[in-house]
């Protein structure tokens, strides 16, 4: 990341705000012949900046290293509300789709005019416009543009390649962002130097909600290289020469703390979410329930539970801030440069127009960069200082205060007839927010506190219905989401609440086949419609790759299966598990999956995200959740809170359903849904042993198990 990225605009006369309905907004050609691609999303490792260039290379006809991909950064791209929600392709590929057909087109028209021959003539190919049948007159596109916006000349839209003549949408590109990740060159925010820079560290309260009294800084700002300390409302900071320095300085700070009375912990945050949850929303009910209650030959009710989860990211939250009288610039780790810009602006005091946000590169996302922590630190502590100022949090920091997945636990009961169909469903979620939460939480004035609070209340939140309706054929259903205030700071982790969602209803599926005397692969087939393609397609895949052996009830195999769809994609998953009877520890074995995203960009990079989507959903199955307790994080380490590793890693074997002529679906996040549910089905089908808990502790494995001394 350059350090004169914000020069760029005025060089390239780009200028907010953005139409996207002009071409010129997302795509300029150089003189060059280079193309510039201006996107609000941000590359998070998963791909998107060599997909992108894909999309615009194709459809422009351009030669895939002519592309220079910008990404995120405010006052050059349009404005994004984030990289989240796995919605980089299915959101960005329309826009620079036809932003790139209408290029293309404006092109062969610029060269009709120069030639003055009919556009039918012409053709482009290889950023160039050349006559049909005399390849050696041609044009470049830069000759054209002459670095300069297009003219608009289109008349309605463009006319868009067809899939059948694509040459390099579906091919493995290689990743144009890994060579300098590999060799060290990438700059993450903790790597980069400005001149004159100095360290900020934040003075962390002694409990989660603690106050400060007025601090005394005599003794700190005598420390070597202070060069400032200051107190703002609830935070307090100094600056110092070195990282170092400031740490120390620290210690010499007198401050007292009110400590609010916490009487919640990980034991009581069930009873909690559901007494503070409210009536909830009904997100769905058909027929009656009661009535195909009354028709079912059998009936099952459970409880699922899951804890808390951290997202115990690589790289911990870091930012460099330089505040002066003319603004404030900002480069940090973050997939919401723009929120960013938003949040600084208010706490600074300061028009949008004023703050500039470049993200760097980010060591790992899954939801933790919705939110600017650091940036918020670095910006009150530069405007203090009057110097650039670094703040890179500590792990333990990240871990604490930090925002995480919500709690949430599930009641649902399901019913079926004789012949095993689905008579009844009924449905109830409880959880703290995904949405939103975070921001509402740290840094911001009161005001702005309450603002958003009440902006992201019960009926706002949409993380906790993901993935909550059932997939298959019931005639008579309701499904409820209580939402409930967190004692925990909440915010988007990979996928929301959809992996909560699918362990509760893909687990009880697997309760219900058992109770049916069904295969439970075949119990699922059996309750879908003739329109089902869609998932029945993936279903069939997974199962066929994993040469899946109809069974009823646990069969020994140690073999699960569950299956979901997530940001309209279908995925089916196939786990096998080996269980130690005498120490309940679980490993799993291999995952088999079956993806459908539509039209796959790059299937490497589809390959990618499935295979971190279930390295990541195996973690959180077996190891994952955070212990709390009066106010205090209880495992706030990766000694405490271990994440799977190469050595805990499955074998991975991998099928994308081919299905080019729908519009490419989000990949990023599906994988990691079903994980949960598919072990947890595997580990019954092992020992017999239900768990409904999440994580699934040896513990948990050992008291379920029929017969167990615990």
């Amino acid at each position: 990341m350059r350090q004169d990225i914000f020069e760029l605009a005025g060089k390239l006369g780009r200028n907010e705000p953005f139409d996207p309905e002009d071409m010129n907004s997302w795509l300029l050609i150089g003189a060059d012949n280079r193309v510039s691609v201006f996107s609000g999303k941000v590359e998070i490792g998963q791909g998107g900046r060599t997909a992108l260039a894909q999309i615009v290379a194709e459809e422009m006809e351009s030669p895939f290293d002519s592309i220079d991909v910008y990404m995120g950064i405010t006052g050059l791209v349009p404005f994004d509300r984030g990289t989240h929600g796995s919605w980089t392709i299915r959101m960005m590929r329309p826009a620079l789709q036809k932003a790139a057909a209408s290029v293309r087109e404006t092109l062969l028209l610029m060269a009709a005019e120069r030639w003055n021959l009919p556009p039918e003539q012409l053709q482009a190919r290889d950023g160039a416009i050349s006559v049909r049948g005399d390849p050696t007159r041609k044009i470049a596109y830069g000759e054209l543009s002459q670095g300069k916006p297009l003219p608009k000349k289109l008349t309605g839209p463009p006319a868009t390649k067809p899939v059948e003549q694509y040459r390099l949408i579906g091919r493995n590109v290689p990743r144009v962002d890994l060579p300098a990740k590999v060799t060290g060159k990438a700059l993450y925010a903790a790597d980069m130097k400005l001149p004159g820079m100095l360290h900020g560290k934040m003075l962390r309260p002694p409990s989660l909600g603690a106050k400060p009294g007025q601090a005394d800084f005599s003794a700190a700002r005598r420390q070597p290289g202070v060069i400032a300390a200051i107190q703002d409302g609830d935070y307090i900071g100094v600056v110092a020469e070195t990282e170092e320095q400031a740490e120390a300085a620290l210690e010499h700070i007198k401050v007292s703390y009110k400590e609010p009375e916490y009487n919640i912990s990980t034991e009581q945050i069930w009873d909690y979410l559901k007494a503070n949850s409210g009536e909830g929303l009904v997100i769905k009910e058909s027929g009656s329930p009661q009535h195909g209650f009354h028709l079912a030959e059998k009936i099952l009710k459970a409880t699922y539970k899951a804890a808390y989860l951290c997202h115990a990211v690589i790289e911990r939250e870091a930012a460099i801030a330089d505040v002066t009288g003319d603004g404030a610039k900002i480069w940090i780790t973050t997939s919401v440069p723009f929120g960013v810009r938003s949040d600084v602006a208010l706490v600074l005091c300061m028009p949008e127009a004023k703050v500039q946000v470049a993200p760097t590169e980010i060591g790992g996302g899954f939801g933790r960069k919705n939110v600017g922590d650091a940036a918020i630190d670095a910006a009150r502590l530069s405007r203090a200082a009057g110097r650039p100022v670094q703040v890179v949090w500590s792990r333990e920091e990240d871990f604490t205060w930090g925002p995480y997945r919500s709690a949430a636990f599930v009641e649902v009961q399901g019913g079926i007839a004789k012949n095993g169909a689905l008579t009844a469903w009924e449905y109830h979620v409880y959880s703290g927010p995904h949405v939103g939460g975070a921001r509402a939480r740290y840094g911001m004035p009161p005001d702005v506190k309450r603002e958003r609070a009440e902006g992201h209340g019960p009926r706002a939140d949409s993380g906790i219905s993901r993935a909550v309706l059932p997939l298959y054929n019931i005639p008579n259903q309701i499904t409820v989401a209580h939402a409930s205030p967190s004692p925990l700071r909440t915010t988007s982790l990979r996928s929301l609440g959809a992996p909560m969602n699918c362990f509760a209803q893909e687990c009880l599926i697997d309760e219900l086949a058992e109770a049916a005397g069904m295969d439970p692969v075949q119990f699922r087939l059996s309750n879908l419609t003739d329109k089902d393609t869609g998932l029945r397609g993936v279903i069939e895949a997974a199962t066929r790759k994993a040469c899946w052996k109809p069974g009823k009830g646990p069969t020994g195999q140690g073999r699960g299966f569950a299956c979901s769809l997530d940001s309209d994609s279908w995925i089916a998953e196939v786990v096998e598990v080996e269980v130690d009877r005498a120490t309940g520890k679980v490993r799993v074995k291999r995952v088999v999956a079956a993806q459908d995203s539509g039209l796959v960009i790059n299937p490497d990079g589809v390959h990618s995200q499935m295979e971190s989507g279930i390295v990541m959903g195996c973690s959180a199955t077996l190891n994952e959740g955070i212990q709390f307790k009066n106010g205090h994080i209880l495992n706030a380490s990766y000694l405490d809170y271990p994440i799977f590793t190469m050595m805990d890693a499955p074998t991975i074997e991998l099928v994308i359903v081919p299905n080019p002529h729908m519009p490419a679906q989000g990949a990023g996040e599906p994988a990691f849904v079903p994980i949960p549910a598919a072990i947890a089905n595997a580990i019954y089908d092992a020992v017999g042993a239900r768990v409904r808990e999440l994580p699934i502790t040896p513990a948990k494995v050992l008291a379920a198990m029929p017969h167990h001394p615990s």
